[in-house]
């Protein structure tokens, strides 16, 4: 499944945007910037909530949040979640977003810069680095993001 779109307009040419994916029987999510609507703007990330139920299969998932480019290997952005593998027939949630306490623990809330930008060219990638079950785990993301319009001068 793609993620779906819900879109609260700020002003002209900005607006708050929440992208969703609930597909089920996957550990892995790629956010495209064609997700948020259109390519001729950009995202500026403000929070993601990750939920992850894992299957019998015996193995620590650990969750990775990366801003990448599309056409190869360049990293942007990373955040490994390394302190809270998750095993076997779990279910755990985290919140990824500026100044959150990380004291907090259900859910989980782990900092994230501000100012992280998805643009054309670009996507958000959240999976289980570690691939224990992929086509099996179920993961839902939710993204809050501002989505800026590029307008020509």
């Amino acid at each position: 499944m793609a993620f779906s779109l819900t879109e609260s307009s700020l002003h002209v040419g900005s607006s708050i945007v929440t992208l969703s994916d609930t597909g089920l029987n996957a550990s892995s999510k790629t956010l495209l910037l064609a997700d948020a609507g259109t390519t001729a703007a950009y995202l500026e990330l403000l929070a993601i909530r990750i939920e992850l139920t894992t299957t019998a299969t015996v193995g620590n998932r650990l969750m990775a949040v990366r801003v990448e480019l599309t056409t190869g290997p360049d990293i942007l952005y990373a955040v490994t979640i390394a302190a809270n593998s998750l095993a076997a027939s779990l279910s755990r949630t985290w919140q990824l977003a500026p100044g959150v306490d990380e004291a907090i623990t259900s859910p989980q809330q782990v900092q994230m810069p501000q100012g992280i930008y998805v643009f054309a060219g670009q996507q958000l990638v959240i999976e289980d680095s570690a691939a224990v079950d992929a086509a099996a785990d179920d993961m839902i993301v939710h993204v809050l993001a501002r989505r800026v319009r590029i307008r020509n001068l």
